[in-house]
């Protein structure tokens, strides 16, 4: 499915140390369909400015077209669409910018000439070599470009390379749109993933994040966000689409079109039982699915339905930088949307949403364990994940039961009956 973007919005402030964008798709020409806390896939391109670098060491034409065939002309099972030109084949079907494996290092071990080269791939990928490639692989995310130019003996074989290079899957977004609320409208937030890499190997670079740079800069040549300075993003944008259409049956439009697989597993919904207590944790873009979950609320509310409590603690670093959708979460308290909004601002406070949590301990603990509340987390596995539920643990062996094994055993009955849900990234 296809849809052209109708609006974009920065979520956070100019100076805040990560950006957020807001995209809505117009989905009035194509019925999507979805729930509240649902998910969607985005099929996005590898830009342009790795892959045709990447082409010149592998001395191989972009306009070549290729087929995978084994000896008895027998086309190989392939997540690349065959036949199909070189260009494609790198630019839509193939992962070049994830963390190599070891089992990828090996093999291109075998095709390295230099012998010093040769002996420091297999380093890297044997089991004595395993903090060698934490330090430098996995620290280090070399790209493929990167890999064939620090390794320049390399001279793996086209054929084979396409085969064990991994797929470029879909992103998967949340979404923070309702149909109940408008359905015409699929929106997403993200923040533009950057990290600097210095020192690591010969690795010293900004990684970024390959589907949300190359929106932001989709959304910055359509002339739905202000100008920018940044080099990586006027390379990217518009330059890879064409590619991405030689993929896909593209109609005729005056705008670029985003195009979505739904994400066919997604257990992170409402209740159906609209009574039971909600208590919602997120931290940055993990308030997507929750912004979703209230509009479907007001839009139903209007419609005379009755809700239980509600309860969202949202943690970020600083109200006046990326307090997202702030305003109108504010306004779901003001609409009996929500109960309680608790913000939490982790720079400016030196606080964090688990602490948030303990301090309404006795009150969870309650609301879980006798008003049979459901609880939804969203965010950083490692922030938001990990802290809540140690967290919550302990407010369980303080207010509920000082019995580690009756904890653990509450937690997995939660988590089978869908009152303990984790959307984590």
């Amino acid at each position: 499915m296809y849809f052209p973007i109708k609006k974009v919005e920065r979520l956070t402030h100019v100076d805040a140390l990560k950006e957020v964008l807001h995209i809505t798709l117009d989905t009035s020409h194509f019925y999507f369909t979805y729930e509240p806390g649902d998910a969607f896939g985005i099929i996005f391109p590898n830009p342009s400015f790795i892959v045709e670098p990447l082409m010149d060491r592998l001395g191989v034409e972009g306009d070549t077209i290729i087929d995978l065939l084994d000896a008895n002309d027998n086309r190989y099972d392939s997540h690349i669409h065959l036949p199909c030109t070189i260009k494609v084949a790198l630019t839509r079907f193939c992962d070049i910018s994830s963390r190599p494996s070891k089992v990828f290092l090996r093999t291109l071990a075998e095709y390295a000439s230099d012998e010093e080269e040769k002996n420091e791939l297999i380093s890297l990928s044997s089991s004595a070599g395993r903090k060698k490639y934490q330090s430098i692989i996995e620290s280090g995310r070399p790209s493929l470009l990167e890999l064939l130019t620090n390794y320049s003996s390399v001279d793996i074989p086209l054929e084979l390379l396409l085969q064990i290079l991994p797929p470029l899957k879909p992103r998967n977004y949340s979404v923070t749109s309702c149909l109940d609320h408008d359905q015409s409208e699929l929106s997403f937030a993200f923040d533009i993933y950057k990290q600097e890499i210095s020192d690591i190997g010969p690795y010293n670079k900004i990684y970024r994040g390959i589907c949300t740079n190359w929106l932001k800069g989709l959304c910055y040549d359509i002339g739905m966000i202000d100008s920018e300075t940044d080099d990586y993003i006027h390379q990217g944008g518009l330059n890879e689409m064409q590619t991405l259409f030689e993929c896909v049956q593209y109609p005729k439009r005056d705008k670029p079109l985003i195009f979505t697989i739904p994400r066919n597993i997604n257990k992170f919904n409402l209740p159906e039982d609209d009574t039971v207590p909600l208590i919602m944790v997120a931290t940055g873009t993990g308030i997507a699915p929750f912004r979703s979950f209230l509009l479907h609320r007001k839009s139903q509310q209007a419609k005379g339905r009755v809700f239980g409590e509600s309860y969202l603690f949202f943690g970020c670093r600083d109200p006046d930088m990326d307090l997202l959708f702030g305003s109108e979460l504010n306004s779901f308290i003001e609409d009996g949307i929500l109960t309680e909004f608790i913000p939490v601002f982790s720079r400016k406070e030196n606080i964090y949403v688990q602490d948030k949590l303990s301090e309404k301990g006795e009150e969870i603990v309650s609301l879980m364990t006798e008003k049979s509340a459901a609880m939804y987390i969203c965010g950083d596995p490692k922030k938001v994940g990990t802290g809540v539920r140690n967290a919550m643990e302990g407010l369980l062996k303080k207010y509920w039961k000082d019995d580690e094994a009756e904890i653990m055993l509450l937690f997995k009955t939660w988590i089978s009956q869908g009152k303990y849900k984790l959307d984590i990234w």
